[in-house]
């Protein structure tokens, strides 16, 4: 595996100005190309929290290649925080580089908490798959979580424990969303500690089903 090839950008535009910064890991083989979404920045999220980082070592692995990035004003990235809405922006910002730079592959998206939320808020016919890892559903309105993804299939993955929307919680709330499967992270809490095996193994599953590997 290679962590951010010198031929992919390390700088991505967003079409309201913003340069993201982006970090690129890609196996022997690349069968699609997931982009990351990290948890939320005015608490520290950045995209080497551990569940973008853990996903981006194992999913090269698989055939996915992953490119992270650092919402608008954490890191390298220009622009202050917009509250989720806005970010909504630099998530396709990272799927037009994933197209650009793999066109012949399709484009998925793995989001965790706040960046679950941007990532399920995205309305983007582009992406073939969605998974939302302890997303809080509460970071823009419900109606556009419900929504946004149009046809593309979508995973939620929540804490049984999570201390923002447990597992129960969110499993009713998508109950009415298409195409859409609530899974329960046993044991785990909102921050993940000891839950990322089990997450890359749900996340690589799933995925698997909609990008035909292996």
């Amino acid at each position: 595996m290679t962590d951010d090839p010198g031929a992919l950008p390390s700088r991505i535009t967003t079409a309201d100005g913003e340069t993201l910064q982006a970090v690129w890991s890609v196996g022997d083989v690349v069968d699609a190309v997931a982009v990351l979404t990290h948890p939320h920045p005015l608490y520290g999220g950045d995209l080497d929290n551990l569940v973008p980082a853990t996903l981006a070592r194992a999913l090269p692995e698989r055939g996915i290649a992953t490119v992270r990035i650092n919402f608008r004003g954490v890191g390298a990235s220009s622009g202050v925080h917009g509250g989720g809405s806005v970010e909504v922006a630099d998530v396709i910002g990272a799927i037009d580089a994933a197209r650009a730079s793999f066109p012949a592959v399709p484009v998925v998206g793995v989001g965790y908490s706040f960046g679950a939320d941007v990532l399920l808020a995205t309305a983007d016919v582009r992406l073939a798959a969605v998974v939302g890892v302890a997303p809080p559903l509460a970071v823009v309105p419900l109606d556009r979580l419900r929504g946004a993804r149009g046809s593309a299939p979508t995973l939620i993955l929540s804490p049984a424990h999570d201390q923002f929307r447990t597992a129960d919680d969110a499993a009713s709330v998508v109950a009415d969303w298409a195409d859409t499967t609530a899974i329960e992270i046993p044991g785990a809490d909102h921050f993940m500690a000891g839950a990322t095996s089990f997450v890359v193994a749900e996340v690589t599953a799933f995925l698997d089903r909609f990008i035909r590997l292996g």
